[in-house]
C-alpha cells in the first residue's frame, strides 16, 4: 500500500468517525451532555448473549502421541465444546485429591484434548451452561471448582481439574473423536508447542515458541447511558435522574443507583436481587444476567476469571484473546455478597466505551515464549510468589484520533494481585530496583 493510499484511507476513515458521532449525538445525547431518552425498552439490551457463549472456556489444548501443542483457529474452542455438549457419561467419582505428583501425571495423557479456562468454574454451572447429561451424584462434586477439561481419546474417560487443590474428578465419556481429529488437520489450524511442570507457575502451560499476532484497530463508542439502565434496574421505567451533578446519577427502585463519570465514562451500579429458593446461588448465576443483557452493547464479552469470593470478571474478547485496559474499559466486574441471605447485594463496574468497528490492518507482533517472559521477571528481581499468572491478550491503547483505539498483542502477569502488560511490570520493577 502506498504512502497516498494509506493518507486516502485515514481522511475516509475520519470522516467515518465524525459521521458517526454526528449521529450518535442527535440520537442519544441532549446539547448538555445528559441521556434524555425514557424508552422503556432498549432494543440494543434486549439482544441478549446466552450463557454458552459467556462461559466458553478460553483455550485449546491438543495431546498428541504425548507431545502437547496449544491449538489456535477460527471457533476451535466452541466446535469442541460443542461435540462435548452431545456426549455421554457415567458417574463422577474422585481419581486424585491433593497430590500434586499424582495431578500432574494423571494429566499427561498420550492423546486427548483439554478446554482452558483463566479462572475457577463450577462443575453444577457448567452441566446447566452446556447442558450435559452428567451426574453429579453429590452436592460437594456438584460444586467442585475447576478450571480444565480433559478428554482422553485412548482412555474414554473425562478429567475436570483444580490446580489450586490439585483436584481431579473423572468419569467415562462416549463421544465422536472423528470430526475433531479431521478439524485440527484443516488448513488454517495453528499449532504451538506447549509445556508443563516447570519450577515458576508448575501447573500451567508455557509457551515453548514465539507467538506472531495480529494488531487490531477499532472505532470507539460511548454507550447510550439508557443501555446500561435497562440493562441493570428492576424497572427502569421507574428510573429518575440527578442531573445537577458533574456525574450522572440514576436512582431507581429497592435503593438501586447508577452513577457514570462524565470524563472517564466510568460506571458503577448498586443494587440487590432477591434469592431464588428453588435455585442454588453462586457468584456466576448471579452475575450472569447482568452481563447477559449486555449483549448488545459488549461484542465478545466472556467470563475471564474471578477476584477473591465474591467477585467476578468479565472481558471483551478479540480472535479469542481478553482485552486489557484502565478504568474497566471493555472489562464488566461484578461482585455479589450476601449471596446465601435472602437479598444478595450486587455492585457492577464497567466503562460505557466500547469497541465496535474493525479497522483493517496488516501489521503483526511476535511476542516472546513464556519462559523468556519468566526470566526476564526472575532477571529484573520480581517475587515469584506474587506471580499467580500469565496470558497473552490485547492492550487497550488509545490513539491521537480520540475515537480510534489500538489493539496490542502483549503478555500479561497478574502479579501482586494486579494484572499488569509484561513491559509496563518490567519498568515498575527496574524503578523499585534502583531506588532500592
Amino acid at each position: 500500500m502506498t504512502k497516498i493510499e494509506e493518507k486516502i484511507i485515514r481522511i475516509l476513515l475520519v470522516l467515518l468517525i465524525l459521521l458517526s458521532l454526528y449521529f450518535s449525538y442527535n440520537i442519544w445525547l441532549d446539547p448538555s451532555g445528559k441521556e434524555v431518552s425514557e424508552t422503556p425498552e432498549s432494543t440494543m439490551v434486549a439482544d441478549k448473549t446466552p450463557a454458552s457463549d459467556i462461559f466458553l472456556p478460553m483455550d485449546l489444548i491438543s495431546h498428541q502421541n504425548g507431545e502437547l501443542f496449544w491449538v489456535r483457529g477460527e471457533n476451535l474452542v466452541s466446535i469442541f465444546q460443542e461435540k462435548l455438549n452431545h456426549a455421554k457419561f457415567g458417574d463422577l467419582r474422585v481419581l486424585v485429591e491433593g497430590n500434586e505428583q499424582d495431578y500432574l501425571k494423571e494429566l499427561n495423557r498420550k492423546n486427548a484434548f483439554e478446554l482452558l479456562y483463566e479462572g475457577n468454574y463450577l462443575l453444577s454451572e457448567y452441566i446447566k451452561t452446556f447442558d450435559l447429561e452428567l451426574n453429579t451424584g453429590s452436592s460437594e462434586m456438584s460444586h467442585f471448582p475447576f478450571r480444565r477439561v480433559l478428554v482422553d481419546y485412548d482412555g474414554g474417560v473425562i478429567l475436570f481439574a483444580n490446580d489450586q487443590k490439585n483436584q481431579i474428578y473423572e468419569a467415562t465419556i462416549s463421544m465422536n473423536y472423528n470430526e475433531l481429529l479431521k478439524k485440527l488437520k484443516e488448513k488454517d489450524v495453528h499449532f504451538q508447542k506447549v509445556s508443563i511442570n516447570h519450577d515458576v507457575l508448575k501447573n500451567r502451560y508455557y509457551i515453548d515458541e514465539p507467538i506472531t499476532m495480529k494488531k487490531y484497530s477499532y472505532i470507539l463508542a460511548s454507550q447510550p447511558y439508557t443501555n446500561f439502565r435497562d440493562a441493570f434496574f428492576t424497572h427502569p421505567g421507574d428510573v429518575t435522574t440527578n442531573e445537577e451533578t458533574k456525574d450522572l446519577i440514576y436512582t431507581g427502585d429497592n435503593n438501586e443507583t447508577m452513577t457514570i463519570e462524565e470524563v472517564s465514562g466510568s460506571l458503577r451500579y448498586r443494587g440487590t436481587v432477591e434469592r431464588d429458593s428453588d435455585k442454588s446461588s453462586n457468584i456466576y448465576n448471579q452475575s450472569f444476567p447482568y452481563v447477559s443483557r449486555l449483549g448488545g452493547v459488549f461484542s465478545g464479552i466472556r467470563y475471564f476469571n474471578t477476584s477473591g469470593e465474591h467477585t467476578v470478571i468479565y472481558r471483551t474478547f478479540i480472535e479469542g484473546f481478553p482485552v486489557f485496559s484502565e478504568l474497566s474499559k471493555g472489562k464488566v466486574e461484578v461482585s455479589a455478597t450476601n449471596i446465601s441471605g435472602t437479598e444478595t447485594n450486587i455492585t457492577v463496574e464497567t466503562s460505557v466505551d466500547t469497541i465496535q468497528v474493525p479497522i483493517p490492518a496488516d501489521a503483526e507482533v511476535t511476542l516472546p515464549p513464556t519462559s523468556e517472559v519468566v526470566d526476564s521477571l526472575i532477571n529484573y528481581g520480581a517475587d515469584l510468589k506474587k506471580v499467580d499468572s500469565i496470558v497473552v491478550g490485547y492492550s487497550w491503547t488509545s490513539l491521537n484520533v480520540k475515537q480510534v483505539v489500538d489493539l496490542m498483542p502483549t503478555w500479561f502477569v497478574h502479579y501482586d494481585g494486579k494484572w499488569l502488560p509484561y513491559e509496563e511490570l518490567l519498568n515498575r520493577l527496574s524503578e523499585e530496583g534502583s531506588e532500592g
